[in-house]
Formats: C-alpha cells, sequence, structure tokens
C-alpha cells in the first residue's frame, strides 16, 4: 500500500511539473500570407509560397515555393527550433555550408501568426493551415545560396 501511494505521489509531481512547462503555442502547419520589409515595403513573393511545421520535438520543416527557383520546384528542409517563452523561437539551419541562427519574434491571434525577423526586420504573416499547399517539394539537406 505505501508503495501504490509513494508512485501516485511521484507520479503527481512529474505532471505538475511539466504542467507548469509554458506549452509552444506555434505547434502545427502555418502558410504564408505576407511578408513585409523593415521599411514598409510590401515584399510577398507573388508567384511563391513559404510553409513552416512546428513539430513537438523541436524539429521545423520548412517548405518553399519561389518564382525564382521555378525551373527545380518547390524544395522541403528541416531544422531544429528552440521555444523561448512567451514569444520568441529561434532556429537553426545550414546554407551553403554556413550553419544560421535566426530569432523571430511572434504574435498569435487565432489562426494567424505574424513573425518579426530579430536580424532582417521582415515581417511575415502566416495562417494556420491542416496540411501543405504545395504541391511535390523535394527534401534538400541545406538551404541552396
Amino acid at each position: 500500500m505505501l508503495r501504490r501511494f509513494i508512485l501516485l505521489a511521484i507520479l503527481i509531481c512529474g505532471s505538475s511539473a511539466r504542467a507548469g512547462e509554458p506549452q509552444f503555442p506555434l505547434l502545427g502547419s502555418w502558410h504564408s500570407v505576407s511578408a513585409t520589409a523593415p521599411d514598409g515595403r510590401d515584399v510577398t513573393p507573388k508567384d511563391g509560397g513559404l510553409e513552416v511545421e512546428f513539430l513537438s520535438d523541436g524539429v521545423m520543416i520548412q517548405t518553399i515555393a519561389s518564382s525564382s527557383r521555378a525551373a527545380a520546384g518547390p524544395i522541403r528542409y528541416r531544422c531544429g527550433y528552440i521555444f523561448q517563452p512567451p514569444d520568441r523561437v529561434d532556429y537553426t539551419y545550414t546554407r551553403d555550408g554556413q550553419v544560421t541562427t535566426q530569432q523571430q519574434r511572434f504574435l498569435l491571434v487565432g489562426d494567424t501568426v505574424t513573425f518579426r525577423n530579430l536580424d532582417s526586420g521582415i515581417i511575415t504573416a502566416m495562417r494556420r493551415i491542416k496540411h501543405s499547399l504545395i504541391q511535390s517539394p523535394r527534401q534538400v539537406s541545406e538551404l541552396p545560396k
């Protein structure tokens, strides 16, 4: 009986510790709707798109469809992210052999999230989606130049 009580107490303590940790509110998939430069110019790609999926294990999957790479088709790559409560996400990716870390602040309102890149100042608005809207991306291990 005492063993059961101790086991129950351990389970309750473990559950309450996890319950106090902030939940990452952006889990799931997001599709870009606009991008704005720091000077206010609209820099939304006309024939492209960006999707981001945040997985619960700290993996972020980005899918990029760009008119500048139309011949090669859309690409998809995986990288890691870290949620910095209450409103920042940091992620690391590789481009042309160079490892880069980006930091973005976000504001979530309903099914719309706005990211502000802390390095470039670009603001990207995205809406929550159930599944990818970009067809047949090819997997890449790093971003091309």
